[in-house]
């Protein structure tokens, strides 16, 4: 009898475990992991015992692979017109569009300009039909100035708008050959002479270090040797094959203007790197024409040259005027929080070194207002300011339960795919959400992610909102439970390189090996793990977090007895590893030593991802420490410079 009972209590236990492990599963769930297999047919019946929105949610991607059908994809765009990810699915769902009646092909291309060439030719074909030419012309040109097409597309097009085209054959010759579009190059052949196939087989020699490619130069007409799209590619050639000052002469040839660089755009894509090399190498004032004779006039790059520009010309030409003049150009060129402490930091500074001091001052004040950027700290002290204790933790009072993006689809979709534990694209409508949403409606946001503890999702609501030049502290600076670990180090420190290694998402993978939240490479973790005594797993690295923060705590707390507390010596060997932070202080100084100006050795640090690592992290330090309640310094600099974070000795001593 007692056999028995042993028995079914074993049986009961068993079928109730069982049953508690699978409960949570929802059909969506199970509708992704179908997805995941193509089997889309189960995956939509899976996700329709989740509703229309989970229906809805699998459509989306069957569309954004392009599988769907013209009545689908309009009707999903009418019904979701506020969802993420909208212009890609259109891009997909172009080509389904090719045996469409022309209503439906007109009602999906007329709102927005086909992205593809496949979907330019059929938008055209279907306008030309319907009598308006002159459209149909102007499509097919707009096509055939920058889009991609197959042999067929382009033959296609061709012959229907020959006389539209015709004039613009070597103007897509051109941009072909700048774009490295050889696939497109070569479908629109039949219209190439001799000479043109001739430079087309030279420049893709040259971008594939295809042997006997000096030969291919020599037997080109003059005009066509010396052509920029020629010289370009001979240009990034040398750059692969090490061959720095050959290019940069190259470089330095055609910097005269833009008409001579024909496409300055592809040209600056270089010029950063290869003047932080020169500045790297003290030649300074070829760093600053390579960085200057950009012939930009707007975007990102141009932001990135302009300010370098303004560094060189005062920290190393001593020329405040010409620094003047490039901050002055980046500032009225950016909008990004990080950018503007940048800019008006550094303006400030020129403006100091000019002994300009009240015009400093009341510039470094309006850098101060970016007080959650590193450089808007550094702003903030000449100004006698630190971090806004108030701000960052005066808890948000509306409650998100009154929140107008209840009723949004995005919002419940978020909702939705939380449960079925697809976290990375439940983020993803978020964040989208958040760009519509007003400033109130975020706060009321990040009150339902406090409340749901998601603090990988709170930093990437508030640095989608910082995209957008809104800024939200709290969230910007969001605290996850590993603070409340056993460290060495105050946990500001830990919470800094987490919130940057992986903006606490647990499960993330780089590229090159680094697992999880705290992105510790696999070796060092072996490492660490052993003296910790853990068994290392690598599956922990990603499935349990407080194994990896207990990994990545420990490792710096190694870092920091190395460096004695130093955070941006912690940060820097952190990411680029402590070899390489040990070889820049040969290099470049000691930036605990006093003599060394902190500001300039970051900016010389030659690795781009390190210098704005480190700069991240540090910015994060003193946030974090007031969100913990401590003190914010009263100088972020010399906080920096010291020993803040040298780690406690262990219990055991």
């Amino acid at each position: 009898m007692q056999a028995k009972l042993r028995y079914i209590t074993l049986f009961l236990f068993l079928f109730y475990n069982i049953a508690d492990a699978q409960a949570p599963i929802r059909p969506l769930e199970l509708a992704f992991t179908a997805m995941e297999k193509e089997e889309w047919d189960r995956a939509f019946l899976l996700a329709k015992k989740d509703g229309n929105l989970g229906h809805s949610l699998i459509l989306w991607h069957y569309l954004r692979e392009g599988l769907g059908k013209p009545d689908q994809a309009l009707n999903f765009l009418e019904s979701n017109p506020d969802w993420p990810g909208l212009p890609y699915l259109r891009k997909r769902s172009e080509k389904t569009f090719l045996n469409a009646p022309d209503e439906q092909i007109l009602a999906f291309f007329d709102p927005v300009k086909p992205q593809t060439g496949l979907g330019s030719l059929i938008y055209a074909k279907a306008l030309k039909r319907n009598g308006q030419k002159v459209k149909a012309g102007l499509v097919a040109q707009s096509a055939w100035a920058d889009q991609s097409m197959d042999k067929s597309t382009t033959r296609d097009i061709f012959e229907n708008f020959r006389t539209n085209l015709l004039p613009l054959k070597n103007n897509r010759f051109e941009f072909l050959l700048w774009e490295k579009d050889k696939a497109s190059l070569n479908s629109m052949s039949f219209l190439l002479d001799d000479t043109q196939k001739a430079v087309a087989d030279t420049v893709f020699s040259l971008h594939t270090n295809k042997k006997n490619v000096s030969a291919k130069i020599k037997s080109l007409p003059p005009k066509w040797q010396k052509h920029p799209v020629v010289m370009y590619a001979r240009f990034e050639w040398r750059l692969r094959n090490n061959l720095r000052d050959s290019a940069l002469q190259v470089l330095e040839n055609y910097s005269t203007s833009a008409t001579h660089l024909s496409q300055p755009s592809k040209w600056a894509f270089r010029r950063e790197a290869l003047a932080r090399d020169l500045m790297f190498d003290e030649e300074y004032a070829r760093a600053y024409e390579i960085s200057s004779k950009h012939y930009l006039e707007t975007g990102d790059t141009y932001a990135v040259l302009e300010w370098l520009s303004g560094y060189l010309a005062l920290e190393k030409l001593k020329n405040t005027e010409l620094a003047l003049k490039h901050f002055k150009n980046f500032l009225l060129s950016v909008d990004a929080p990080i950018s503007l402490g940048r800019g008006f930091y550094w303006l400030g500074r020129t403006y100091e070194q000019q002994g300009k001091m009240d015009t400093a001052k009341q510039i470094y004040q309006i850098g101060a207002d970016r007080w959650e950027t590193y450089y808007g700290l550094l702003a903030a002290e000449k100004v006698g300011l630190t971090a806004d204790k108030t701000v960052l933790n005066t808890p948000n009072v509306s409650s998100w339960k009154e929140a107008s993006f209840l009723t949004s689809s995005v919002f419940k979709a978020a909702k939705l795919l939380f449960s079925a534990n697809q976290e990375v694209l439940a983020e993803r409508f978020l964040t989208h959400l958040t760009e519509t949403l007003s400033d109130h409606d975020v706060l009321r946001l990040v009150n339902f992610l406090e409340e749901s503890k998601k603090p990988h999702e709170l930093v990437m609501v508030a640095k989608r909102a910082a995209s957008q030049s809104r800024v939200f502290p709290r969230p910007y600076f969001a605290i996850h439970p590993l603070v409340e670990m056993p460290q060495r180090i105050p946990p500001e420190m830990a919470l800094a390189i987490a919130r940057r290694e992986s903006e606490f998402y647990p499960k993330v993978e780089s590229p090159v090996g680094a697992l999880g939240m705290m992105q510790v490479m696999p070796k060092t973790a072996r490492e660490v793990a052993k003296r910790l005594g853990l068994r290392y797993s690598s599956e922990r690295m990603l499935s349990d977090w407080h194994y990896n923060a207990r990994i990545g705590i420990a490792y710096l707390e190694e870092l920091s007895e190395r460096y004695e507390g130093n955070p941006i010596l912690i940060a820097a060997a952190y990411n680029a590893g402590p070899s390489r932070a040990d070889r820049w202080i040969e290099l470049l100084g000691d930036p605990r030593n006093p003599k060394v100006d902190l500001v300039n050795w970051v900016e010389s640090i030659p690795f781009e991802e390190t210098r704005n690592y480190v700069m991240r992290v540090a910015e994060s330090l003193p946030n974090y420490a007031v969100r913990l309640n401590k003190k914010s310094p009263d100088s972020f600099y010399l906080y920096l410079k010291g020993s803040t974070f040298l780690p406690l000795a262990p219990k055991s001593e």
